[in-house]
């Protein structure tokens, strides 16, 4: 199995966080409920950036 990879914009949610633990507070400090959310199993990255694009 590959390692994730931060720069892959399909990295599901669930595997980023687990991966790099220090994006979670990323995601609270900006208001984004990704973190124990289960659709963060098949929400990509890419997608999620354009959903809470300011």
């Amino acid at each position: 199995m590959n390692k994730p990879n931060l720069e892959d914009p399909d990295l599901p949610l669930a595997d980023l966080m687990t991966r790099w633990p220090q994006t979670i507070p990323v995601f609270i400090r900006h208001r984004m409920l990704c973190v124990g959310c289960l659709i963060g199993l098949f929400h990509l990255s890419l997608k999620c950036q354009g959903a809470f694009a300011a």
